[in-house]
């Protein structure tokens, strides 16, 4: 049970403890307590119903709810929203939080987490009002502390996100264990970026270092605002806030990232960039910012997408041509060492920079070319929507595709 999960239960278990002894045996009462259990077992929207259909009896009664019949339905509406939410689907977690928020106006959680639900749909300035809000009822509400520190973040305000975590901590140290990566990482990016420089184009914003990269800094947001346009065209993501990036100096990259030396650049949310030896590395550094806008966009499409998928369409979008893995893949292929596509689960950047990282990428880049030759990049993209959490890429390939993963993978080996 998650820490919210957990928070949930024991509101509204101590909720229902408190009925009037009056209600005992009528029809409200019966449906209130059907509810709790069924809370307790984690069917939030079974709950939700039971003590809507609670409050509505009473409303035939012509006798006002309890207060306590109101506070179980907010509480469990919470609990189908995080679940909602959990599932992907956004929309309808949005609208149960916002007949939660209607329900209890004075109830910091319903806008905590709808402001949770809106930084996953792009809507940061409406997550920053809800935040703020849920702030305003209760300044020590720690899921809106929590989050508020996340869109700062993404604001580069990154002082300012800390100590937001900070005071999460104050109030619920246990909360180190979920918040202790990311203070770190930030912290070690605020030691590289505090004193970086800013320029800004339509849709991204770019940090440097130094002023002299003030025109390297300028020429990549002409490329990105290219990748913007033409990317948004194959996977219908035309993002409204600016998305950042961050062109990294010699050691800086590895310093702020942790990275190998060797990664041409990555995507956590920002896109990330070294720049050394930028006029020998031009065309190389404008790829991989393609690259990284790729992913990019796919975290706007899903948030379950089999890394092999990830990295074959980034390279696609980079422009990567197929003719360069060729003999490299026929030759595996022949000597039976291929690597089956469900074993490639883990970062690519993990494996290192030998020949299994070239595998690797080189079988994504060839799978999802023989994919797009075979079923057109709309199909691809249908299938990116379809791949919700939790979701198995063999089932969603035969509902989408109408064929099997595997099927596919095998028909792909032959034509090495």
């Amino acid at each position: 049970m998650s820490p919210t999960q957990h928070a949930l239960f024991v509101a509204l278990t101590l909720l229902a403890s408190w009925l009037p002894a009056q209600t005992e045996g009528d029809e409200a009462h019966r449906l209130n307590a059907a509810g709790v259990k069924l809370f307790a077992a984690g069917d939030y929207a079974a709950a939700a119903q039971n003590f809507q259909d609670a409050v509505d009896r009473r409303d035939v009664q012509g006798r006002p709810p309890e207060p306590i019949l109101i506070r179980n339905l907010v509480e469990a509406l919470v609990g189908r929203g995080a679940r909602e939410f959990e599932a992907g689907d956004l929309e309808a977690a949005a609208k149960t939080l916002l007949r939660a928020r209607g329900l209890a106006p004075e109830d910091p959680k319903p806008r905590a987490w709808l402001a949770i639900v809106s930084m996953e749909q792009g809507f940061f300035r409406a997550a920053e009002d809800h935040v703020r809000d849920a702030l305003r009822l209760d300044e020590r509400c720690l899921l809106a502390l929590e989050y508020q520190g996340f869109l700062l973040y993404r604001r580069e305000r990154l002082e300012a996100a800390l100590e937001s975590w900070q005071k999460c901590l104050e109030i619920d140290p246990a909360r180190q264990a979920r918040l202790a990566n990311v203070m770190t990482k930030v912290e070690r990016e605020l030691r590289v970026e505090a004193t970086m420089r800013m320029v800004r184009s339509s849709h991204f914003r770019c940090k440097f270092s130094d002023e002299e990269d003030r025109e390297i800094a300028k020429l990549l947001l002409d490329w990105l605002e290219e990748a913007w346009s033409s990317l948004g065209q194959i996977y219908r993501v035309y993002p409204r806030h600016p998305v950042t990036i961050i062109l990294y100096r010699d050691r800086e990259f590895s310093l702020a990232t942790g990275a190998h030396s060797w990664v041409a650049g990555l995507f956590d949310g920002k896109i990330r960039v070294p720049v050394r030896n930028f006029a020998q590395r031009r065309r190389e550094i404008r790829d991989t910012l393609f690259h990284e806008y790729t992913h990019f966009l796919i975290t706007r499409l899903t948030k379950d997408c089999p890394v092999w998928l990830n990295e074959g369409l980034a390279q696609i979008g980079e422009g990567r041509e197929i003719r360069e893995v060729k003999a490299f893949l026929r030759n595996h292929a022949q000597a039976g060492t291929l690597v089956p596509l469900a074993q490639l689960s883990g970062s690519f950047a993990d494996i290192g920079e030998g020949e299994a990282a070239r595998l690797a990428y080189a079988e994504s880049l060839s799978f999802c070319h023989y994919l797009e030759e075979t079923l057109g990049i709309h199909r691809l993209v249908a299938l990116l929507h379809a791949l919700t959490p939790g979701t198995d890429p063999e089932v969603v390939f035969r509902q989408v595709l109408r064929r099997s993963l595997s099927q596919f993978e095998e028909a792909w080996v032959k034509q090495l």
